[in-house]
């Protein structure tokens, strides 16, 4: 199990010093009130019980990856010792959302989209995260399930369609953007 402060993350406010914002704190136990006046301050409302499963991939399709001579971040190696090559993502995503509609588990997917979390004021998905994880470049299954551990599903074997790599391939792995490629 993975997951970040921020996964649950519902709504964010951001308060600077020039929204002229003054906060009381109340300490009931000694009946007193304290006003401060911050430079920065930021709230969150988060969910308390997370009701969604999440599953990511990397995506070399999100538009951060199709600049040219674009290298995937030496920080993905945090997430394990090997990597999954999928060669045919259309066909292993069906695979996931039929296994997935069988099962009659409410599911969206997409591309994640980063955020600045000293800026940004408002509602937040579950396809948004701070900048600082951008270097993660995420594709993502979001199931609501209720379930408190992991959810496991079998698609079948992935061998005509997925290579397992060690992740020292990433130190070597270069992508090039072909702009002059046609599906025609």
């Amino acid at each position: 199990l993975r997951g970040d402060k921020s996964e649950a993350t519902l709504k964010i406010k951001n308060y600077h010093q020039y929204d002229n914002v003054k906060y009381t704190i109340a300490f009931k136990h000694i009946d007193k009130k304290m006003d401060i006046h911050p430079l920065k301050f930021q709230v969150r409302e988060n969910l308390q019980d997370l009701n969604w499963k999440l599953y990511s991939l990397y995506s070399i399709k999100s538009p951060e990856c199709l600049k040219e001579n674009h290298k995937i971040d030496s920080k993905i190696k945090e997430f394990g010792d090997y990597l999954v090559w999928i060669k045919n993502l259309p066909h292993f995503l069906k695979l996931v959302e039929n296994k997935l509609k069988d099962l009659n588990l409410e599911h969206q997917k997409g591309i994640v989209s980063y955020y600045d979390r000293d800026k940004y004021n408002g509602e937040l998905s579950p396809f948004q995260k701070p900048l600082e994880f951008e270097y993660q470049q995420e594709y993502r299954v979001v199931v609501k399930s209720e379930l408190t551990h992991p959810l496991k599903i079998n698609i079948g074997s992935m061998k005509d369609y997925a290579e397992l790599h060690p992740i020292e391939v990433l130190e070597t792995l270069k992508i090039e953007v072909n702009t002059q490629y046609n599906n025609a």
